[in-house]
């Protein structure tokens, strides 16, 4: 991955995450009130707050503490290090699949994330903020970033899911959950979402389903691949089905891909190279005979 320019918190912490919230709209529900200023002092507890998570500081989770004593900081706080997330993604045009990766490489990152998780239940509004009012890949962005924060987000994940938002503020929720695989609870939420009748909806619940795995997710998946349902909804449960990471599933894939390809299906066909490609981590092209093949030798070994 290239070398990308630092971000000066001196420069921009005082002020840009806010910024881009209001301009991604933060219209409707959780979140989307726009803060009366802050009192001087009060701003530069939470700028030195933020100087010092960027650098690293030894001192910086006093200063935090200190400055979430009051909530109206707390919630600039958490407003200004979401935007400069979304931002840091947006300066080196990450893909939402691609944000684990780059979380996983940049230092800015992995320290608003620090400064998002240390405020709990509180990074959840900024974050669904951004899901409701944002662009494509700003929603995604965010979304990714919320479900990696677990518990502080878990709740109002779940509520907007289950509580008749827009699809597209839905399904990136569903998506978020997708992410917190060691909860009962958002497993239940995102068994409930993919029953929805919104298409989109489910189809973003079967593909974060196969996060979880065990037996409830593996079924719901198995039976909405093998039916008889929407097409998109299948191929959804295809994604899910690779990111179970059973190899016993390969079976079901190939029958599947066999299928599309005898009704010329060619999204389908798509959906199921791309799972079994995900399950295998193998590329041999779209053909099912060459897929046989492979899977023929590879269970001789």
């Amino acid at each position: 991955m290239s070398k990308r320019k630092g971000i000066d918190p001196g420069r921009t912490l005082a002020g840009l995450g806010l910024l881009l919230l209001g301009a991604a709209g933060c219209a409707g529900g959780e979140g989307s009130r726009r803060p009366e200023p802050l009192l001087p002092a009060d701003a530069a507890l939470v700028k030195e707050a933020g100087r010092e998570l960027m650098r690293d500081a030894p001192g910086w989770r006093a200063t935090f503490h200190r400055m979430a004593l009051d909530d109206r900081r707390l919630e600039e706080f958490t407003r200004i290090m979401a935007g400069l997330l979304v931002r840091r993604c947006a300066q080196g045009r990450i893909h939402p699949d691609s944000f684990g990766v780059f979380l996983a490489e940049d230092q800015a990152l992995q320290r608003y994330m620090r400064g998002l998780r240390a405020a709990g239940e509180a990074a959840a509004p900024p974050l669904l903020a951004i899901i409701r009012g944002g662009d494509s890949t700003a929603r995604l962005l965010a979304a990714e970033a919320a479900g990696r924060l677990a518990e502080g987000t878990l709740g109002a994940l779940r509520r907007a899911l289950a509580g008749g938002e827009p699809s597209h503020v839905a399904a990136a929720c569903a998506r978020a959950l997708g992410w917190q695989e060691g909860s009962g609870e958002a497993l239940e939420a995102l068994l409930a979402a993919a029953g929805q009748e919104d298409f989109r909806v489910a189809g973003a619940a079967l593909a974060a389903l196969g996060r979880f795995g065990g037996p409830r997710a593996r079924s719901r998946l198995l039976a909405v691949l093998e039916g008889e349902g929407d097409s998109f909804l299948r191929r959804q449960a295809a994604l899910g089905i690779a990111r179970l990471g059973e190899e016993e599933q390969v079976p079901v894939l190939l029958a599947y891909l066999e299928e599309m390809d005898e009704k010329g299906d060619e999204p389908g066909r798509a959906a199921a190279v791309r799972a079994l490609r995900l399950l295998t981590n193998q590329a041999l092209g779209e053909q099912p005979l060459v897929w046989r093949r492979w899977w023929a030798s590879h269970r001789r070994r």
